[in-house]
């Protein structure tokens, strides 16, 4: 072989090497600016392959607003007091005025019939996870022991990385501007909510936007879906009806399902103002395992349709180039 040939062999493969590191080192930027092109806002990305411990992931470590997604700490403090014999889904709670909550099928009902009526810990699990109905939550969070109970379990669990700082009803007056207030009922809420100007509603939103309190990283919530779903957080029985309920997540049908028809999705969404999450386990066709999904927006200017759009593509994309690369085949 020609000595000059055999000089540049080793540049070529150094070359050939630095082009498939580059690719794949970049591949999750790469799908992000495909799918969403020059829009401004908050991005991240993160899936992880359960069977194989293979992950991608874009912004993994950026703090992102949990906004509903934080329903899925108070379900988990919900079932560990399930295990512990200290909670009974069967206890009867009594759905008051100042229970209410706006964006709430339970408040509708109040609304509906005027006075307080009884509903049992399932019921208002059930409807905190499958239609994530605020009044459920907040009552929940409210029996187990509040916003301390909660972040004390995370932090046994490891989870330091979940901030976890208020009810639902604070996290939404803070985002629209009332926080201070003291509230009496969602009815209230809205009447408050609505004598707030628009350009001090801006204002109150962007710094809720940049707020650490109630945000999580990625790489942090994809963990946190391996374990539920491993079954390393709560007993067998109180995991498989956490993921029962979240295989019947009514809302996001537009997001991480709309990437995947047909497949089997365990979800859970967050929506507020520019915020539009999903996050959740897929099930693989032909038995080939489960892959954990999060995908957080925090993008202004553009259309929740659009957001949720992005969110169904950039899973599916993700999903995708991971399976390439791992020598599957998509979906």
């Amino acid at each position: 072989m020609d000595r000059d040939l055999l000089g540049v062999i080793p540049f070529l493969l150094l070359a050939l090497f630095a082009q498939l590191y580059f690719c794949n080192a970049n591949g999750a930027e790469g799908i992000v600016e495909r799918i969403v092109g020059d829009v401004a806002g908050d991005i991240g990305v993160g899936v992880l392959y359960l069977e194989t411990g293979e992950g991608l992931f874009y912004n993994g470590r950026h703090h992102f607003p949990l906004a509903s997604i934080n329903k899925l700490f108070i379900a988990l403090k919900c079932f560990q007091l399930i295990d512990a014999g200290e909670l009974s889904l069967t206890e009867h709670m009594l759905v008051k005025k100042r229970d209410t909550r706006i964006d709430s099928g339970l408040t509708e009902r109040f609304e509906r019939i005027g006075k307080s009526f009884d509903i049992t810990v399932a019921d208002l699990l059930a409807r905190m996870l499958e239609v994530s109905d605020n009044t459920a939550a907040d009552m929940l969070l409210r029996r187990v022991g509040g916003v301390p109970a909660v972040v004390g379990l995370l932090h046994t669990f490891g989870f330091d990385c979940i901030s976890f700082d208020r009810s639902l009803e604070e996290m939404v007056a803070d985002f629209v501007g009332i926080s201070g207030v003291k509230i009496r009922s969602a009815k209230q809420f809205k009447l408050l909510s609505k004598a707030i100007r628009q350009e001090d509603r801006m204002s109150t939103a962007n710094q809720f936007y940049g707020d650490k309190r109630d945000t999580v990283t990625v790489r942090c919530m994809i963990e946190f879906l391996q374990k539920l779903f491993g079954g390393q957080l709560l007993s067998p029985d109180s995991t498989e009806l956490f993921l029962k309920h979240l295989s019947r997540c009514k809302t996001g049908k537009r997001r991480i399902p709309q990437g995947f028809p047909g497949a089997g999705v365990l979800h859970k969404t967050g929506t507020l103002g520019a915020v539009a999450n999903d996050v959740g386990i897929i099930k693989l066709p032909d038995e080939r395992g489960h892959i954990a999904l999060a995908v957080f927006l925090n993008v202004p200017g553009i259309s929740l349709r659009k957001r949720e759009d992005f969110i169904a593509q950039l899973a599916r994309g993700f999903v995708d180039y991971m399976l390439e690369r791992s020598d599957e085949e998509t979906f």
